[in-house]
């Protein structure tokens, strides 16, 4: 269950994803299913950002690790790294329909259309 600041991040996600896809076909506001299959953020941008400062730390860590001779240490801290980057910069996107898991999806997407109508 997230917690409550972070339902309120993936409701405001949420309402921005459906609000573009509302408006971009207009025939799809009925469709519950459909719009349950939009993929919203996960991972709040602060919490990216602490992501991408990490991966300079492990970064600069492997590359310590090359200048010092300890190759596959530096190489394996390097992979992390650029795991990390990959991560801060695209972020994590799953379904609507996951992103609530636990919380009533059909009865959240019906507002959420509802308060793009209006």
């Amino acid at each position: 269950m997230p917690s409550r600041r972070h339902e309120e991040y993936l409701r405001r996600n949420a309402c921005k994803v459906l609000a573009k896809e509302c408006a971009r076909s207009p025939a799809k506001k009925g469709q519950v299913d459909a719009l349950l299959d939009l993929r919203i953020q996960v991972i709040e941008p602060w919490k990216r950002v602490i992501i991408g400062l990490l991966s300079i730390g492990t970064m600069t860590g492997a590359v310590l690790l090359f200048v010092d001779g300890g190759f596959w240490l530096g190489l394996m801290l390097l992979i992390v790294s650029l795991l990390l980057l990959a991560v801060a910069i695209n972020g994590v996107k799953k379904t609507l329909r996951s992103a609530f898991d636990g919380l009533d999806v059909v009865g959240l997407v019906g507002g959420l259309v509802d308060l793009i109508d209006v």
